[in-house]
């Protein structure tokens, strides 16, 4: 299971061999401010995207980024996952300056992406 962008958009890949029954995907991060780097949290949303049943093999946008504007902040995204070999998973992306690119989350042998959070409920 991996992220992809593309032009701006983020997508969740399901390359796992389940039905993923629910996806939710929101923002995380902050504002860099002035040159001394100092941070603004963003303001987090409710859930900022829900998907049900997202088959083996599909793609699913989680979230859309400004190639210009969101350089001023370091974002990631905050997936939950819920299946039923995984049972309820959060991830939590590193943040990363105009927005995560390309990420594993998780290897098809069970290993956690690089810089990736990753806690069972």
């Amino acid at each position: 299971m991996w992220l992809a962008r593309r032009a701006g958009e983020l997508y969740l890949v399901n390359e796992s061999e389940e039905v993923l029954e629910r996806v939710s995907a929101s923002p995380i991060g902050w504002l860099r401010i002035g040159y001394e780097e100092s941070v603004a949290p963003l303001d987090q949303p409710a859930r900022g995207v829900v998907y049900s049943d997202v088959p083996s093999g599909v793609a699913v946008k989680v979230e859309e980024y400004d190639d210009f504007h969101d350089l001023d902040f370091d974002l990631g995204v905050d997936l939950e996952i819920h299946s039923q070999e995984m049972g309820r998973v959060e991830f939590q992306t590193p943040l990363t300056r105009g927005g995560v690119q390309e990420t594993v989350l998780l290897w098809s042998n069970g290993e956690i992406g690089p810089g990736v959070c990753w806690s069972p409920y």
